[in-house]
């Protein structure tokens, strides 16, 4: 089922929902993003949530580390997320009806962006795909 006709069946289970938890998550660990009112919900699943690329780029009290590359002093070039398959939901702890979904950040040729640590994760792991040189095994 493509994030559309998900994201519209939710909301049709779910219409007391009031906003939406939009996020990714940093390289420290915290979660970034922003809450959106449920009547632009459908909009940012579906054709994504502009947020700035240097978020990834934040030390823990979300000031931007420039060493980075990420941060510029006359503002920040954005970059577009879209959801993770499967996180839209509710939150249940919330006395407030809201719905959380986890973003991933892309390239605008739909590769990831080469910042967002789900991102670096994939890299690594695909590292570990590949066969290793013969010089580094052990005898």
């Amino acid at each position: 089922m493509d994030i559309d006709s998900y994201a519209r069946n939710f909301f049709a289970e779910n219409p007391d929902i009031e906003v939406l938890e939009a996020f990714v998550i940093d390289v420290n660990g915290v979660p970034r993003g922003k809450w959106i009112p449920r009547e632009r919900a459908l909009d940012v699943l579906t054709k994504g949530m502009a947020i700035p690329r240097s978020v990834y780029a934040l030390d823990v009290w979300g000031r931007d580390v420039n060493a980075a590359g990420l941060a510029e002093g006359t503002g920040d070039p954005d970059g577009l997320c879209f959801p993770v398959s499967g996180t839209l939901s509710r939150v249940t702890w919330l006395s407030r009806p809201t719905a959380q979904v986890l973003l991933e950040m892309r390239n605008p040729d739909g590769a990831g962006f080469y910042a967002d640590p789900r991102q670096v994760l994939a890299a690594v792991l695909e590292r570990y795909k590949k066969p290793a040189h013969p010089w580094s095994r052990p005898n």
